[in-house]
């Protein structure tokens, strides 16, 4: 599920995000 794969995706750059911050 391609859908899924673009969820993980999104929360990994979140949590960089979130490190970086």
């Amino acid at each position: 599920d391609p859908n899924i794969n673009l969820l993980k995706q999104k929360k990994r750059q979140r949590v960089k995000t979130l490190i970086l911050d």
